[in-house]
């Protein structure tokens, strides 16, 4: 048997939300969510940058500093 909890958090937060966006985003064959999630924002955000925004809104931080 092989478990991949790999983005539970955000697989949980999609479910919970309902969000168009994020259910299509996870129905795709993605091999890297938050690189999509970078490919979406407006400017030059990277897909660390969009890792800690979607982990700073679950948990209620803002982790996106320098």
């Amino acid at each position: 048997m092989d478990i991949d909890y790999g983005q539970l958090e955000m697989r949980v937060m999609c479910e919970l939300s309902q969000d168009p966006g994020l259910i299509e985003l996870f129905n795709s064959d993605t091999q890297d969510v938050f690189q999509d999630m970078a490919a979406h924002f407006k400017g030059n955000v990277t897909r660390n940058k969009a890792k800690q925004l979607s982990y700073g809104l679950i948990y209620g931080r803002c982790l996106l500093g320098d």
